[in-house]
This record gives C-alpha cells, structure tokens and sequence, in this order.
C-alpha cells in the first residue's frame, strides 16, 4: 500500500511539526496558518532551509508507476470454409430494353 499510493508523505507528518517548531523558536510569532502558507501556497523561495523545507510531506511527489504486464499463449481461430453458394437471380427487366419499373407508371398527367 505503501509502494502505490502517496501514503508515504504522512510518514512525513513528525517532520511537518518539527520544522514548525524550529519556525517558531526562530520567530516567536508564526503561526501555524503563517506558516503552512509561507511553504504551501505561492512560490517556493529558496533560503537557508530550502533543503528541510524539501522534507515537508506533499512538497515533493513520489512518481509511482505501476505496470502489469500479462503473457497469454497465441490464440488460434479458425474460420470455417463454406461451400455453399447461394445463387438467386433478381429480374429487374423482362426485355433486355425494357425495365419491369416504369417511370410512365408513376409520373402521370393530371386527370380530370
């Protein structure tokens, strides 16, 4: 669980309050809020304790990649041959110069 996930960033925990502390004894009035704004929100300023600020949990990612790679033995398909044909013949005309469909038949003069 640990080796997938971002949970080793809460291991992190003890050294989010030590440098806290450390904050406070060199300045007596940070408060907690000033002080997860000063290394969380904005940009990250590189000072004297740039490198225990990189220590902070969620400062920094753990890239995890996760492959599952899978062997599988070839599979054969076989299509079967057909041998049969079917053969139907579709009369459209019963002249070779004359259609069955006649558009006489349905473009027609008005009637009275």
């Amino acid at each position: 669980m640990l080796a997938f996930s971002e949970l080793p960033q809460l291991l992190k925990i003890p050294v989010f309050v030590q440098h806290y502390h450390e904050h406070q004894e060199r300045d007596a009035s940070t408060t907690f809020w000033g002080f997860v704004t000063e290394h969380y929100q904005g940009r990250f300023i590189v000072d004297d304790d740039y490198k225990r600020d990189m220590e902070l949990p969620f400062r920094t990612t753990n890239v995890v990649i996760n492959t599952t790679v899978i062997f599988t033995p070839p599979l054969a398909i076989e299509v079967p041959d057909t041998d049969h044909f079917y053969t139907k013949e579709f009369l459209i005309s019963n002249d070779s110069d004359q259609s069955l469909v006649s558009t006489h038949d349905i473009f027609q003069p008005p009637r009275v």
